[in-house]
């Protein structure tokens, strides 16, 4: 993973704190994939995702899109991870 690709897994530049109960799981994923070039891609990501908080639990269906580029050497690195949206009214 690059920096980049790290910092936008916690993009509010702190780790998070374990003094509280989080515990998440996912379902259902649909994987979609583009390769724009021979060295960059993207994948979008569907699923159900499911977040407790000290034991209160909500359940949404999400869209994440990670951009690879590829290095020699070393192969595919994530360089960028977004949030790109959440689908309500979705079974």
């Amino acid at each position: 993973m690059t920096d980049r690709g790290y910092k936008a897994t916690h993009p509010s530049g702190t780790e998070p704190s374990s003094e509280k109960s989080v515990k998440s799981s996912m379902v259902g994923l649909k994987p979609f994939e583009y390769q724009s070039s021979k060295n960059e891609a993207e994948l979008f990501n569907e699923f159900k995702l499911t977040t407790e908080f000290n034991n209160v639990a909500a359940t949404d269906t999400v869209i994440v899109k990670a951009s690879l580029i590829y290095v020699e050497e070393q192969g595919w690195k994530v360089d960028d991870v977004e949030f790109v949206g959440q689908l309500t009214g979705r079974d």
